[in-house]
């Protein structure tokens, strides 16, 4: 959180994956399977992962 700007990063199995992406497109900012987790994570900490905004 910065100031009043959210950012929500959803994770998700990937099994539900495509079926949450489909139905319910506005109610995350990004979305990553559980599995690409160590991915996300190496991104947020060398500073790479860029948001849309």
């Amino acid at each position: 959180m910065y100031g009043s700007l959210y950012y929500l990063i959803l994770i998700l199995q990937p099994n539900e994956y495509t079926r949450i992406r489909d139905r319910y497109p506005d109610a995350y900012d990004d979305i990553f399977e559980s599995n690409r987790m160590p991915d996300l994570l190496y991104m947020l900490k060398n500073d790479s992962y860029k948001p849309i905004f």
